[in-house]
């Protein structure tokens, strides 16, 4: 969590004149785990061989360019987009495969298809499991459900990528000012096309459930990343005023 603060008082040289407002910005970025791998823990799909001809697309799951999971009408699965057939404890390439869930992938013991499975396919029938494309860093889970044992199409329900955009980094403020007296001003920076929450507060030991939202922000112009929002009467009876900016 990374917290931004500035404060800003009312300038004047006859105090007893000037009500001075002492007026703080609290932008807090959010607490996302920065990871070089890139997790599919999106909907789950079932794949099914259709046909026993490995050459033709319609009988290749393709996961990434460089990993289409295949079978021929004997022996075991391997990586069209790389391999021709299958090849003992190499195939498929560029993979490597562990049973456990998706939520552990980081703790779990990787090794070839054939060593998983231990050179006995239909025993990993059933059995949760990871798979790791290793040039592309991407975890996916996958669960067996058919495997022919003499031959033939095979069928799992693996994962698919997220379509839930990643966490912004943190909001960089560039500006936080009274605007017209009364109004309250806070511009920052951040990536184009998110929407972020503001929320206020005069008690600054309130939980976030209890800060008022009091309207979102959205870069302008659109794409830009350019973000600002107007806390009209912001400054307004009140001695101090918090703000958060939030995302989602």
């Amino acid at each position: 969590m990374r917290r931004i603060m500035k404060t800003t008082t009312c300038p004047s040289r006859r105090v007893d004149f000037c009500k001075c407002i002492a007026l703080a910005v609290s932008v807090w970025a959010f607490n996302a785990q920065m990871e070089s791998a890139t997790i599919w823990n999106g909907p789950l799909i079932t794949y099914t061989q259709p046909g026993t001809d490995a050459t033709q697309a319609a009988n290749q799951d393709r996961l990434t360019p460089d990993v289409w999971l295949t079978r021929n009408n004997t022996r075991g699965l391997f990586n069209a987009a790389l391999e021709s057939s299958y090849v003992h404890f190499i195939s498929p390439t560029n993979t490597e495969w562990a049973y456990g869930e998706l939520t552990n992938y980081a703790s779990l013991t990787y090794t070839n298809w054939e060593a998983w499975n231990g050179g006995n396919p239909p025993a990993m029938v059933g059995q949760d499991a990871v798979v790791h494309l290793i040039s592309d860093d991407i975890y996916l889970s996958v669960n067996f459900t058919e495997w022919a044992q003499m031959g033939g199409p095979f069928a799992y329900v693996r994962s698919t990528p997220n379509t839930t955009p990643p966490p912004p980094a943190p909001p960089i403020v560039k500006g936080a000012v009274p605007i017209g007296g009364n109004s309250f001003q806070i511009t920052f920076t951040n990536l184009p096309y998110y929407t972020f929450s503001v929320r206020g507060t005069t008690n600054l030991s309130f939980a976030l459930t209890n800060w008022t939202v009091l309207g979102q922000a959205t870069d302008s112009p659109a794409g830009s990343g350019s973000y600002k929002f107007l806390d009209a009467g912001g400054v307004t009876n009140q001695p101090f005023r918090f703000y958060r900016v939030t995302w989602p």
